[in-house]
């Protein structure tokens, strides 16, 4: 049963908000790499539980406009009320690619690759998104960013295929030239059928994710910087789900 709580939380929460960033792409040959590791928790009933997964990533625009990326995470501890579980490991690979078409606008896709340990990734089901940013900068201060996608997965061994549909919206706000903090939204809509065994979690669709988020950049130098953010996700309209989940989330970031 807490595998089944695992994989139905990560519908949306662990892939449907993949990308990078909601901004314009790196300049040409340029690269940056990042290690993170984060902390989350989940309130569900009669259980709190906690996961604590790390992730070392890369991207590098390898022509002009067109930006590639790979992301390899990885699940440290899983806990039940206090009590370790047998869920951890590798989690499914990442390769992204984003093209700027436009000045403000990028098109995106990401894919997961279903290598991740059995005990709580999906056995057998790739991951898809697919979608478009829109950025803006109004001053040299305020900058915005937003994306709207498609996520979708291919049907792995144990559930039907689910869809959802969601996007993104981000400020941020360059108090100096180190500091920049930011808040921003994340949304999905579940629109497809999600069957884990004999758990239901979805008939057909309409379950509704919200995930507020802030956190601030700090440029330690041209080459490293520091990232610190915090999220409180919540399923507005779905029975059986956690009523809350929260992320709190360090990472470091080498520009090359």
């Amino acid at each position: 049963m807490i595998r089944k709580i695992f994989l139905a939380s990560a519908l949306v929460a662990s892939t449907a908000f993949a990308s990078w960033d909601l901004f314009p792409v790196l300049g040409n040959h340029k690269g940056q790499a990042k290690i993170d590791a984060g902390l989350q928790t989940y309130e569900y009933t009669r259980h709190d539980f906690g996961i604590l997964e790390t992730a070392a990533s890369a991207r590098y625009t390898v022509i002009p406009k067109l930006e590639l990326a790979l992301g390899v995470p990885y699940r440290i501890m899983t806990q039940d009320n206090g009590n370790e579980q047998d869920m951890d490991g590798l989690g499914n690979i990442g390769l992204s690619a984003r093209y700027q078409f436009l000045s403000s606008m990028n098109a995106f896709t990401d894919v997961f690759i279903p290598v991740g340990d059995d005990s709580y990734n999906e056995k057998g089901a790739w991951g898809f998104n697919v979608g478009a940013q829109y950025s803006v900068e109004f001053s040299q201060m305020l900058n915005f960013g937003s994306e709207l996608g498609i996520n979708f997965e291919t049907k792995g061994d144990d559930h039907e295929a689910p869809v959802s549909v969601f996007g993104a919206t981000e400020l941020d706000f360059r108090l100096s030239p180190q500091f920049t903090p930011y808040i921003g939204t994340n949304l999905a809509v579940g629109i497809g059928a999600f069957k884990h065994y004999d758990f239901l979690v979805s008939h057909g669709g309409g379950e509704v994710y919200i995930e507020p988020y802030f956190g601030g950049t700090y440029d330690i130098n041209h080459r490293i910087s520091l990232d610190v953010s915090a999220s409180f996700g919540n399923w507005v309209n779905a029975d059986d789900k956690p009523s809350v989940i929260t992320t709190a989330s360090l990472a470091l970031l080498f520009n090359f």
